[in-house]
């Protein structure tokens, strides 16, 4: 709705920029992709992460290009760790609690 607000037209691809960003600030802030529980919290901290990850990718002078992939990597890591959870669980009723 932000985006709609500042370009004044509301197009289909206004938000394909954002897409991977925001699953990337939800699963950084604890939401398993396998389901289960997240915070609003964890998800904002998630969300500081990504822009951190971003900002840095600007003071570091990475081409415009190559900065989703650095953002996919960390998405990737954190997707990772997340699935560590999963696999040390014996029982599977553990997971969503």
């Amino acid at each position: 709705m932000t985006a709609v607000t500042y370009s004044g037209a509301a197009k289909m691809s206004i938000a394909n920029d954002y897409t991977l960003n925001s699953i990337g600030a939800v699963v950084i802030g604890g939401t398993s992709l396998f389901g289960g529980v997240g915070s609003a919290v964890g998800s904002i901290f998630g969300a500081f992460v990504m822009r951190t990850v971003g900002d840095l990718l600007i003071v570091f002078d990475i081409n415009p290009v190559l900065q989703p992939l650095f953002v996919g990597l960390v998405l990737l890591v954190a997707v990772c760790a997340g699935s560590l959870r999963v696999l040390r669980i014996k029982n599977k009723l553990d997971l969503y609690r």
